[in-house]
């Protein structure tokens, strides 16, 4: 994302959230930096993100400065395994530079073939 200093950042932060099931009811948030492995996406600010199954981090897109200074758009996914905390870069078939946008994930009701389908919209 993007720090207070304009700069776009590859770092990666754990939102903690704690509440007490029996007492006060206001919740205590704590952030952390993680330590990752892996080569990091390139720092970026617009991406989208979601959760797959709470097993891996999906980041597409977003845009980024060339070394000349100039704002480029990424078309770029990468994976963060949520277990080993290890990035890794995916391969996509088209073209999908994107900047502030939007992921969900979509579960179809079947099955094709030899495996189950997901859409990341």
């Amino acid at each position: 994302g993007e720090g207070e200093d304009s700069q776009y950042s590859n770092d990666l932060s754990r939102l903690r959230f704690e509440q007490e099931i029996r007492g006060t009811p206001i919740p205590q948030f704590t952030i952390s930096k993680v330590e990752t492995s892996g080569v990091k996406p390139n720092p970026r600010t617009g991406h989208a993100a979601v959760n797959y199954k709470g097993k891996m981090l999906l980041i597409l897109g977003g845009e980024g400065v060339s070394s000349k200074r100039a704002s480029i758009l990424y078309n770029d996914l990468w994976s963060f395994d949520l277990r080993t905390n290890t990035w890794s870069e995916l391969t996509i078939e088209n073209e999908l530079f994107r900047s502030q946008h939007d992921l969900v994930t979509q579960r179809y009701p079947g099955l094709n073939q030899r495996r189950l389908i997901h859409e990341i919209i």
